[in-house]
């Protein structure tokens, strides 16, 4: 009778929620960690990634993020844009110690970035970042940045000192060649 009580108590927990944003969020993580044949599944499963025992199952997922996923939309929205899960750690599991709910900048700010499956971290002035933080401290395109750093191999001080080309001052420069 316990157990009856108990699967009818998990239906009420997910009543209204199947297919929502928040069960979509669910079913996507489990995909991406679980289904080799989900693209996704290189960057998860692939490596590694795995999710707690507790979370296979959407009842528990709901007990243990819904109260802080309301929280997070009331102050941030939500949908795609305003509301990600998102691993604190990029290389743990996904578990209640492990996540957090975040907005889409939060979440691409928090992601790995490759050179032959290392992180790219650049050191400037006692302060380490990523290329995408750096370029958004220092005022300038993340593409012409990581040029420097990756396809020119420009020491970081020479990449970070040296003014950059504003887009104007390179058609002036690309029309003055032409008349040449």
């Amino acid at each position: 009778m316990k157990e009856l009580e108990n699967k009818v108590d998990k239906r009420k927990t997910t009543f209204g929620l199947n297919g929502s944003y928040f069960h979509r969020v669910w079913a996507n993580m489990k995909s991406r960690c679980l289904n080799s044949k989900n693209p996704a599944y290189k960057y998860y499963g692939g490596r590694g990634i795995t999710i707690c025992n507790r979370w296979l199952d959407f009842p528990n997922f709901i007990e243990d993020m819904y109260e802080l996923y309301e929280y997070h939309i009331e102050h941030f929205g939500s949908g795609r844009k305003n509301c990600h899960l998102d691993r604190i750690d990029n290389n743990g599991d996904y578990s209640k110690d492990n996540c957090r709910w975040v907005t889409a900048k939060v979440n691409q700010n928090n992601r790995r970035e490759y050179e032959r499956g290392s992180a790219i971290l650049v050191t400037y002035k006692g302060k380490t970042q990523n290329i995408t933080n750096w370029a958004k401290h220092l005022g300038v395109n993340y593409y012409a940045l990581k040029y420097r750093l990756q396809i020119a191999k420009w020491p970081v001080e020479k990449a970070f000192e040296t003014p950059f080309k504003t887009c104007g001052q390179l058609a002036l420069l690309f029309s003055l060649d032409l008349l040449y």
